[in-house]
């Protein structure tokens, strides 16, 4: 994540380690060589990789006092962090037709996120904590299920949530984007970041589509045209047929669409 965005103002307050330093570490492989080994001894490090990768989600259990997987559940869970609400039922459960539908069983509980985890615990004396369970299932946007947005009685937390409230690019990505702007866009632009193939947010796609096109009609509306839109989204442009991003690459008039394609020259 820190070759994407910009930690230096977090570092005082949380202790960051490389990925690939982390992997070398815990799975005993040198990521770096990946690229220079033969077909035999990439597929040893792939089953070396795959194994470890097995261990630290959690998949395994725990593991004596070094891994300790979580086994909470995003659907049945919601964290806080001293409200003193630990364990009590949240307020958002599934209404009746949600559970025809869906088939639930289960109720969202509040749970103390330092008394679940944090020392004390059976958590607490290990020395890795896994939480890939915690994203295994249908999810309703993480701010259902995190929620320790007040902490009042600890000003490091409030100190920290402060701080990640905007995180910008590293340098390199912004020199980048601004010169992508100035150079190929060259005008004020709407910038589209539409998540429409992963996991929940293919169910939401008509939403998605039509808080983008509120939005493009009242810029149609008030302002000079062409609309430029520059789109970000995991929908292939051979799939745009049939979507509201095909009506929009179809309409010169109002709007001129700009997109990173794998074959365009890199920009540094």
């Amino acid at each position: 994540m820190a070759d994407i965005i910009d930690l230096s103002s977090l570092v005082s307050a949380v202790r960051f380690i490389d990925f690939r330093a982390f992997v070398s570490l815990w799975c005993g492989v040198n990521l770096n060589l990946g690229c220079s080994m033969d077909s035999s001894m990439m597929s040893s490090l792939l089953e070396k990789l795959k194994q470890c990768g097995s261990l630290l989600s959690g998949y395994d259990g725990n593991v004596d006092s070094c891994l300790f997987a979580s086994q909470e559940d995003c659907r049945n869970t919601v964290w806080t962090y001293q409200t003193d609400d630990d364990g009590i039922l949240d307020s958002f459960q599934a209404d009746d037709e949600l559970k025809k539908k869906r088939k639930v069983s289960f109720l969202r509980r509040r749970k103390d996120v330092y008394k679940a985890l944090g020392p004390g615990s059976a958590a607490g004396t290990a020395t890795v904590l896994a939480l890939g369970s915690l994203f295994t299932s249908s999810y309703k946007g993480s701010e259902s299920h995190i929620d320790i947005h007040e902490a009042p009685r600890d000003q490091r937390i409030q100190l920290l949530i402060q701080k990640i409230e905007f995180l910008p690019f590293v340098a390199e990505i912004l020199s980048a984007g601004k010169k992508f702007a100035l150079e190929t866009i060259k005008a004020p632009f709407l910038c589209a970041q539409l998540r429409l193939l992963d996991g929940q947010f293919k169910n939401h796609r008509k939403r998605t589509f039509l808080g983008l096109k509120q939005k493009l009609d009242l810029l149609k509306q008030n302002g000079s045209l062409p609309v430029h839109v520059f789109v970000m989204t995991d929908l292939p442009q051979l799939d745009w047929a049939g979507t509201y991003l095909g009506d929009l690459a179809k309409d010169f008039d109002a709007f001129k669409l700009f997109v990173l394609r794998e074959e365009d020259e890199l920009v540094s």
